[in-house]
This record gives C-alpha cells, sequence and structure tokens, in this order.
C-alpha cells in the first residue's frame, strides 16, 4: 500500500525540523520517488527520525550515547531514579553532584532519557539523588 499525502507530508516535515535532507531520505528509502513508498518504508524512515530526534535530545541533555554491548539502566533503576527526582522537585532541593539538566523537561520526567542511560551512570545519579556520595 502506498503512502497518503498527509503520510508523505508528515515525513518531509518531520525530517526538515530535524534537518534531514531528502536526499538522505531518498537513501534510507531506496528510491527517488518518496512520494511512491510502501507504507512499511515510511514506518521505517520515521523510526529512523525518532531515534535521531531521541539520541540529539539526549546529547542535549547531557547523557552521553551508550556505545554498543554496554549495558543500559534496568526497569527498577529507571523507576527509583524517577521517584528521587520526583521528590527533588516537589521539595525544591537542589542538591547533590549529578545535574538532572535535562531529565525534567516542562515539568515532566523524561524517562525515556533515564532508561537509555548506561547503568553505572544512572547509578551514580542514584546515589547523587539520594545524597550517598
Amino acid at each position: 500500500m502506498a503512502l497518503n499525502q498527509n503520510q508523505y507530508d508528515h515525513m518531509i516535515s518531520y525530517a526538515q525540523r530535524l534537518g534531514v535532507t531528502t536526499d538522505q531520505l531518498e537513501q534510507w528509502a531506496d528510491t527517488y520517488y518518496l512520494d511512491r513508498i510502501k507504507v512499511n518504508v515510511y514506518r521505517d524512515i520515521i523510526g529512523r527520525l525518532q531515534r535521531l530526534e531521541r539520541e540529539r535530545e539526549m546529547q542535549s541533555a547531557g547523557v552521553p550515547t551508550p556505545e554498543p554491548g554496554v549495558p543500559l539502566a534496568t526497569s527498577r533503576q529507571v523507576e527509583y531514579a524517577r521517584d528521587l527526582i520526583a521528590r527533588r522537585i516537589r521539595s525544591g532541593d537542589d542538591a547533590g553532584y549529578f545535574s538532572t539538566k535535562g531529565l525534567v523537561q516542562d515539568g515532566r520526567i523524561r524517562t525515556d532519557i533515564l532508561a537509555h542511560m548506561p547503568r553505572h551512570e544512572i547509578s551514580a545519579l542514584i546515589d547523587s539523588l539520594r545524597g550517598t556520595y
């Protein structure tokens, strides 16, 4: 099934917002005719754009992109760190040696960024938030 006009417009505007050129999109789709790609190719491209956006958000938040093979945070670590950050927000406390800059955006704790942190880094964050450093 081919794309509809809304899907095509969404893909192009999303790519432009991220600074991805149509040449790059054509390369990802392996065709010069982006308006004729199949829906599954469209989903792959949107997935790539979402990963790119997430990587950039993590970089701007100061969270380094983990190297392949580095174990990522466990779900328990993410939940615990989220709870500790929420407590810090409620109390107004800004102590600790580990910055939470970028981990809270528009009043929302970015669990997606916490989940992509290497295990050893989220452990350091938790220690900092608990004050056990």
